[in-house]
C-alpha cells in the first residue's frame, strides 16, 4: 500500500473518522481499508479543500496540493496507460470528488446544509392571460456541506411566443438596521463591509448573519473580495469562529441587498413549443448561499404559455 500521511496544520486539534490529530500533528493511513474509509468521508474531503486547507496529504517525502493530496488518498494515478505506453487521459470539467446530479428543483431553502428534499423549488411555470409580465422563482444549490459546480442545463416551453428566459445568481440576503457606533456600514446600498472598530452605521445581529461564498475560479483564486471568514461545523450544524477580514481574503461576503452575482443564461427567446440542450464544456461553483433566480418575461400581446427548466450540477453527493 502506498505511504499516506494525513497532517493537521491548524493551530488546535481535529477529528477525522473518529481520529483526533493535534495541531500541527500527523497520522499515517494503516489500511487500505482504512484509506478507503477516509477517502470517502465528507469531512476530510471538505478540509482537505477548503481555503485556508484544515487537512494535508503527504506521500511520506512531499506534502501534497489539495488536487495531487485528493487523487494520492483516493488511489487514482495520473500515469495510466495503454499496452502500447500511450497515455489515458479522461477529459472531464468535474471535480474531483464530485458526481454528476441531474435536478428541475433546487435543495430544501429552509435547512442551509439540506440537499434536495420536497419543500426545493421546482423550476416549472405557467404564465396565465392577466398575470405580471416579469416573474421569477428563487433556487436554492445549499453548497456548505455539499461541494456544488453548475456545469450545465435545459429548457423546454409550450406556446411561447418569442418569450424570454433567464437565469442569473444571486445572494442571500443579510437583514441589518440602521446604528451608530457598530463595526459594520453599508457599501453601494447592497454590501456590508467592516468599518473601522466602532465607526460603523448599521447593525447586525450575529444570528441574523448570513454569509455567501466567493467562489472559486479554476486556479484555486477567489472570484472577488470576501470580508469575513467562519468555520461551519458538521457536527452541530452551525457557524464557528466568526471573523473580520479587513484585508478582503475572506471566503465570504454580507449582502443587505438582491443583486446580480452571475448570469448563466441571459433572455433567452422561446418560440412555440420545444426544448433546448444548454450545454458546456466548463462547470463553475456555485458558492454556499448563492442562489439561482430563473425569470421568464411575458412578450407582445399577452397570452398563455409553459415551461420548465433542470439544471446538471456536479455535486459531492447528491443525497
Amino acid at each position: 500500500m502506498r505511504t499516506i500521511i494525513l497532517k493537521n496544520p491548524q493551530g488546535s486539534s481535529d477529528t477525522w473518522v473518529g481520529q483526533t490529530i493535534a495541531a500541527s500533528g500527523t497520522y499515517t493511513i494503516q489500511s487500505e481499508q482504512e484509506r478507503d474509509v477516509f477517502s470517502n468521508n465528507d469531512k476530510v474531503n471538505q478540509d482537505i479543500w477548503s481555503d485556508p486547507v484544515k487537512l494535508v496529504v503527504s506521500d511520506g517525502v512531499n506534502d501534497l496540493s489539495p488536487s495531487a493530496g485528493d487523487k494520492w488518498l483516493k488511489n487514482q494515478d495520473d500515469n495510466l496507460s495503454n499496452t502500447d505506453g500511450r497515455k489515458i487521459y479522461h477529459a472531464t470539467p468535474r471535480q474531483f470528488g464530485t458526481v454528476t446530479y441531474f435536478t428541475g428543483a433546487g435543495d430544501d431553502p429552509a435547512t442551509e446544509y439540506a440537499t434536495g428534499g420536497a419543500n426545493g423549488q421546482a423550476m416549472t411555470w405557467h404564465h396565465g392571460i392577466g398575470q405580471a409580465v416579469s416573474q421569477s422563482l428563487i433556487v436554492d444549490i445549499n453548497s456548505i456541506e455539499n461541494l456544488s459546480y453548475l456545469h450545465a442545463g435545459a429548457l423546454q416551453w409550450k406556446d411561447a411566443l418569442n418569450d424570454e428566459v433567464t437565469f442569473e445568481v444571486i445572494p442571500k440576503v443579510t437583514p441589518y438596521t440602521a446604528d451608530t457606533g457598530t463595526d459594520y456600514t453599508l457599501y453601494g446600498g447592497y454590501l456590508i463591509i467592516p468599518s473601522t472598530p466602532g465607526a460603523g452605521d448599521i447593525a447586525v445581529a450575529s444570528g441574523d448573519r448570513v454569509l455567501v461564498e466567493v467562489p472559486i475560479n479554476e486556479k484555486g483564486d477567489r472570484l472577488g473580495a470576501g470580508y469575513y471568514d467562519a468555520d461551519w461545523n458538521t457536527t452541530l450544524k452551525q457557524w464557528d469562529n466568526f471573523a473580520i477580514n479587513y484585508y478582503g481574503t475572506g471566503q465570504f461576503n454580507m449582502f443587505a441587498a438582491e443583486v446580480v452575482l452571475d448570469r448563466f443564461a441571459n433572455r433567452l427567446s422561446v418560440l412555440g413549443s420545444g426544448m433546448s440542450p444548454l450545454g458546456t464544456h466548463d462547470a463553475s461553483m456555485f458558492g454556499h448561499n448563492n442562489r439561482g433566480k430563473l425569470t421568464y418575461k411575458t412578450l407582445g400581446a399577452d397570452h398563455e404559455w409553459w415551461g420548465s427548466c433542470w439544471l446538471v450540477l456536479h455535486r459531492k453527493r447528491t443525497t
